[in-house]
């Protein structure tokens, strides 16, 4: 991860497949991702300025939710992205007040990326070369186009 980089994207989560496979969509767009197991304290999260941080909201250990509300108050520019296993729970709830920007969710197992659900799946096609705004695309989430193009 570089700091300073205007595409700086953290990922905070214990869930190291499902974090390398997210690392993994965004470096395919641009971006350079970094992975934390456990929150970083100000200092380095002030230092990192990352724009797109995607926090593990089902892992207690991360702390996903209170990472979310530190990445509001510190940075209302950056992109907030929850990682669960989907649900609506509570966990969910709390995130869409805090105003997250998006969801990628687990696979069955816990373990891996869906690739079917969320985010994963608009990451993945617009790689592959569709085209944002086509008819494939017309279900995708607020703030997509923003996430994949910004600088």
């Amino acid at each position: 991860m570089k700091p300073d980089h205007p595409k700086t994207a953290l990922i905070l989560s214990n869930r190291l497949i499902a974090s390398h496979q997210i690392a993994s969509i965004l470096d395919q767009h641009g971006w350079h991702s970094g992975i934390m197991r456990e929150p970083p304290d100000e200092e380095i999260f002030i230092r990192l300025r990352p724009r797109i941080v995607v926090a593990d909201i089902d892992d207690s250990d991360c702390c996903g939710i209170h990472f979310l509300q530190l990445l509001r108050h510190f940075s209302s520019l950056a992109y907030a992205i929850a990682l669960c296993a989907g649900g609506n729970t509570p966990e969910m709830r709390a995130a869409r007040d805090l105003g997250v920007d998006g969801f990628f969710y687990l696979n069955a197992a816990g373990l891996a990326l869906d690739p079917k659900r969320g985010l994963a799946p608009i990451f993945l096609r617009t790689h592959q070369g569709l085209q944002l705004g086509t008819t494939s695309h017309q279900l995708q989430p607020p703030g997509v186009q923003q996430i994949l193009s910004a600088q």
